[in-house]
């Protein structure tokens, strides 16, 4: 099994359920209010650990009941959290969510802890990303330390992931030499920079290949996945049928889900498959990491 290492956000989501999103000077009623451990970073490594992976995760919280939350929530899967710094005088990062009749998702994220992972952390803990395989970022925490990671993991030699949420334009020169790119249809446009089109998934996956990214994949929400095989045509991986009470998650369980089965020396296609899986189960439930799935519920 190969190790994995999960740099980025770690957050507190106050969840409430509404008939419809609110549109702009609207003002909707919610139903409830749930507080669930999340964040993209800490939803991937919590889902890739559930599932059997060795993950550790790095990351910041603040010293308040919400990071000890996360903490307990993240060592419940099976995630190392030993280098996760606590900061003194800020607050963990919050993600305020609004999940209406259909199981989609409006998400407002306060960074919090968050802004406080950079360079210098990242230089402290730099034997633990160095030890492992596999590194997943996403854009939950301050870019420059993305781009810091991502240059330095790939000149390591390493299978680099990036989850590019929430989305932004992106340079060649983070790009170029990862290993996976994971977007949705709408956040490729804005990878890309071209957030004013309508995205063609081929030809933004030719597009992702020719930055130099070796395995592009962009998710298609109920219509699965997509990515190139081996001769540069779109090859497409089907979604598993689910009833969705809430999406929230679903895109991070996948990623987490898909390094689990890389880890274990599976292919692509089969990692995508694996990963199709289980986030059709998280959909099902709600909440981000409380609803994904263990390994038993898969195999």
């Amino acid at each position: 099994m190969k190790k994995i290492v999960v740099v980025g956000s770690i957050n507190m989501d106050y969840v409430t359920h509404v008939q419809q999103q609110p549109g702009v000077g609207e003002t909707v009623s919610g139903q409830g209010l749930d507080l669930k451990p999340g964040g993209k970073g800490a939803n991937q490594a919590y889902a890739a650990a559930y599932l059997g992976a060795d993950v550790t995760m790095l990351g910041a919280i603040g010293n308040d009941a919400a990071g000890r939350m996360s903490l307990e929530s993240l060592q419940h899967a099976g995630v190392h959290t030993e280098y996760i710094q606590t900061v003194e005088g800020v607050s963990t990062g919050t993600a305020l969510i609004a999940v209406n009749a259909e199981g989609d998702n409006s998400i407002i994220v306060i960074p919090g802890a968050n802004d406080k992972v950079d360079r210098s952390y990242v230089d402290s803990v730099m034997e633990v990303i160095l030890a492992s395989d596999i590194v997943i970022l996403q854009l939950e925490i301050p870019f420059d330390t993305v781009c810091y990671v991502a240059e330095k993991a790939k000149q390591a030699g390493k299978t680099v992931i990036l989850d590019p949420a929430p989305a932004r334009e992106l340079p060649e020169e983070l790009i170029r030499g990862l290993t996976i790119v994971k977007p949705n249809q709408t956040e490729i446009m804005k990878v890309l920079g071209r957030a004013e089109e309508t995205c063609q998934p081929e030809r933004e996956l030719n597009t992702l290949k020719a930055m130099g990214v070796a395995h592009p994949i962009i998710t298609l929400g109920s219509k699965g996945c997509c990515t190139l095989d081996a001769d540069g045509k779109m090859e497409n991986v089907p979604a598993v049928k689910a009833s969705a009470v809430d999406t929230t998650g679903a895109g991070d369980c996948f990623t987490g889900a898909m390094a689990c089965s890389l880890a274990e020396g599976n292919p692509l296609e089969k990692a995508l498959e694996f990963a199709a899986k289980a986030s059709a189960i998280a959909v099902t439930r709600a909440g981000a990491q409380p609803s994904f799935p263990s390994r038993k519920e898969i195999c």
